[in-house]
């Protein structure tokens, strides 16, 4: 039977699935935004592609300093710290950490936009519009300049452009040299592919920021982002699934200096112009950097509709360097971020509590996270709910209710059942269970 997720979100993370309101939950209406916040140290590691221009480590003490100042104002938080771990080639890097024997190898595969063939995209079509229907139709079109939004009146349309899209441009960018070669040469599509980047960075375990300078194609065919896709199916940061690193949740970082620094004229923005490498830099921190922390520490995803000021906006008819300089002008927060900041305060409020065996509040105060997360976050909203299905659990065992902490584990489950995690706790439970039902007279 088909689990209406939805429905099963929504009664277990409401009043009458946790057995009405508790008094610790009441009294979290007056808590303090970002109270229990904790700034991260972030491991930055600099990867080098030799056949792009060079990053050196004073560009790349530039753009944490602008990134940790853009943070600070845009969301309104402390900027996490930086230790810089050094440099690699792009080669040893890929060779150290990306394991295509992986079995998540396969699913990352299926959803490749594979170039050279001819793709079909009718495989893909009902996960697309899956994807763009995160957002209403009204935001997606904002993306685009106001004349062409009569063109994407409705996901279909957007669908339809997607496609036409990833196929002729692809098939420009393949026909692009560098040194003699195509830039999706086989010897380096490796690490040129977007793909594999994500599948390293769920495999990788120490470094939580990379800095890179090389080209990366844009080939998930089935998350296709305005932003990527009717541009130049380029990738310039991404946030990422990393269960192994704790620094920003499970979530890895990259910033990308390829589409600042190329002078290959089908990626170089008309609107750009010339800036100097200290505003580049800037630009890259802002733009990029505190950015990609937006996506991975506050589950913000990208939006096309927000105001000048707000750091997750994305636009076609602005530049980087105009979008820098339009959050300079219009400092401060966003306004209507402040759904997703709150949710994700109150997700860390019961971290604290739980870490203070608060049990009682830090229940109410995840509960409040779960009601109040938005459904569009960066990264699985089912996956994010299940953790917190999952943290709720542990603390109604802790206070001993066995019963909540079995639901609750049950519902982690049910949400995302790839987690060994919540299976093994599921066990458990179910175990300790028994045991105190055949100690029952």
């Amino acid at each position: 039977m088909k689990i209406n997720i939805i429905a099963l979100i929504a009664f277990f993370f409401s009043a009458v699935g946790f057995a009405g309101k508790t008094h610790a939950e009441e009294s979290l209406k007056n808590y303090k935004l970002f109270e229990h916040y904790k700034p991260a140290t972030l491991n930055v590691l600099l990867v080098i592609d030799e056949d792009f221009d060079d990053i050196s480590e004073s560009d790349v003490a530039q753009m944490l300093k602008t990134a940790a100042f853009m943070f600070k104002d845009k969301f309104g938080a402390p900027a996490p710290e930086f230790k810089f771990a050094g440099r690699m080639s792009i080669e040893r890097f890929f060779a150290d950490n990306l394991d295509r024997k992986s079995p998540d190898f396969a699913d990352y595969e299926a959803r490749r936009f594979k170039v050279g063939t001819q793709n079909d995209f009718t495989q893909w079509r009902e996960k697309i519009l899956a994807f763009l229907k995160r957002w209403k139709i009204e935001e997606l079109q904002a993306f685009f300049p106001e004349e062409e939004r009569a063109n994407y009146d409705s996901y279909e349309k957007l669908y339809d452009g997607v496609v036409a899209q990833m196929n002729s441009k692809i098939a420009e960018i393949s026909r692009i040299k560098i040194n003699g070669r195509s830039i999706l040469d086989p010897s380096k599509i490796e690490y040129r592919s977007y793909q594999n980047w994500r599948l390293l960075f769920k495999q990788l375990t120490k470094y939580d920021l990379i800095i890179t300078n090389t080209f990366i194609l844009y080939d998930d065919a089935t998350q296709p982002f305005p932003h990527s896709i009717f541009t130049s199916c380029k990738v310039g940061g991404f946030s990422s699934k990393s269960p192994k690193l704790t620094a920003l949740g499970g979530r890895g970082i990259m910033a990308n200096t390829f589409g600042m620094d190329t002078r290959i004229p089908f990626f170089i923005d008309p609107l750009q112009g010339e800036v100097s490498r200290c505003e580049r830099n800037e630009i890259i921190g802002a733009f990029v950097l505190a950015h990609e922390m937006g996506h991975a520490l506050f589950k913000l995803p990208d939006h096309y509709d927000h105001p000048d000021s707000c750091l997750m906006n994305n636009r076609m008819d602005i530049s980087y360097a105009q979008g820098y300089r339009l959050l300079i002008d219009n400092p401060g927060t966003c306004p209507k971020c402040a759904i997703w900041m709150t949710a994700r305060s109150y997700f860390w409020d019961g971290e604290f509590y739980f870490e203070q065996k608060e049990y009682s509040k830090a229940i109410a105060a995840y509960m409040q996270a779960a009601r109040s997360t938005p459904k569009n976050i960066d990264g699985s909203y089912q996956e994010y709910m299940a953790l917190i299905a999952y943290k709720i659990s542990k603390a109604w065992f802790a206070v001993g209710d066995v019963a909540q902490a079995r639901a609750r584990a049950a519902t982690a489950v049910k949400l995302y059942p790839w987690e060994q995690l919540y299976k093994d706790w599921q066990a458990e439970l179910e175990k300790s269970a028994k045991l105190n039902d055949e100690r029952q007279p």
